[in-house]
């Protein structure tokens, strides 16, 4: 069974319009929980308030440490991701002879917002290597996510199918838009996972829960 590790933090929130802030606890247990427990060994990190840059270094020197420990795959996961159906073994199919396999960002990079890593000495040295570009955090713009793709050919890697694995980047792209709600028919009918990128923190539940309420009249 894959390892699902989620970055935790429990001072951090989700800022939403006319309403008290979401935890990320919370999002972590409505999106990820409900689906994930009985698909994966699931392993949330809990950490105190973090900065956004040095959250998600944190979070790059945990995904190195967990890789280089674990046996098996890792699969490391956003909270802003809803689980519509189980996918560990097809991850693990998609996964193969590959050294990591990940969403895609809307751009046809790495996305950080779902990735497994196999459990060897390339994706050990990968790892290593994003956690100590301390370039990409200092701008603190994407951070690990643009370490990941400055180093990324150092392994084998593919994106994930975007049907399966579907972002909502892959419909507004890189820039988020106000008020931007998804319709029915742009959600894929095999779709196993959506995750709320390119979307403003105060948007991302309701663009969740439009997704969840469609998909619940499906």
């Amino acid at each position: 069974m894959i390892e699902l590790h989620s970055y935790i933090t429990t001072g951090n929130s989700y800022p939403v319009k006319d309403a008290e802030p979401i935890s990320i606890e919370l999002m972590y247990n409505e999106y990820v929980l409900p689906i994930a427990q009985f698909d994966f060994e699931l392993v949330p990190h809990f950490v105190e308030f973090t900065p956004w840059d040095k959250l998600l270094q944190d979070r790059a020197r945990l995904v190195h440490e967990t890789v280089s420990k674990s046996d098996k795959p890792v699969a490391w996961v956003d909270t802003d991701v809803l689980f519509i159906r189980e996918c560990s073994d097809r991850l693990l199919e998609l996964l193969g002879d590959n050294d990591l396999v990940a969403m895609d960002d809307g751009e046809g990079n790495i996305s950080c917002g779902l990735v497994v890593y196999a459990s060897n000495d390339n994706v050990i040295e990968l790892t290593d290597k994003i956690a100590k570009d301390q370039a990409s955090y200092d701008r603190g713009i994407q951070c690990d996510q643009e370490a990941i793709n400055k180093y990324r050919n150092m392994v084998k890697w593919k994106l994930l199918p975007k049907d399966e694995f579907f972002s909502v980047a892959y419909w507004i792209g890189s820039a988020p838009i106000i008020g931007w709600r998804p319709t029915n028919e742009i959600i894929p009918d095999n779709v196993r996972v959506i995750h709320a990128t390119s979307v403003f923190a105060n948007e991302k539940i309701p663009v969740l829960e439009s997704i969840r309420a469609m998909l619940k009249g499906r």
